[in-house]
């Protein structure tokens, strides 16, 4: 499913604008909520939620979509699901270790 908006993406047709008007944004509203909800709570530091929701997706959508590219280069299939895992939690330690200044 990460592919379709990746492909579909690229070009502004009435696809692009259906995906954004019912998928895209209630999805970005979401997370946007989920993310202030766990920055009041202290879990993550101040953060805009678009940048950390791209971070998340855009990465999981290069691997997917350049899976074979990856598996040439390095031997690694990027669809494995220990794979996936692998790059959410070192995503997730990167934030972890993210500290507001003066903390």
């Amino acid at each position: 499913y990460m592919l379709i908006p990746l492909l579909e993406g690229v070009n502004k047709s009435w696809r692009s604008d259906y995906l954004a008007e019912h998928h895209l944004k209630r999805n970005i509203a979401n997370f946007d909520r989920y993310v202030r909800e766990l920055v009041a709570a202290g879990v993550l530091p101040p953060i805009e939620s678009i940048y950390l929701q791209n971070i998340f997706t855009g990465g999981a959508q290069l691997f997917l979509a350049l899976g074979p590219l990856w598996q040439k280069a390095i031997d690694v299939d990027t669809h494995e699901p220990e794979f996936i895992e692998n790059y959410v939690n070192t995503l997730l330690r990167l934030l972890k270790a993210a500290k507001p200044k003066g903390s």
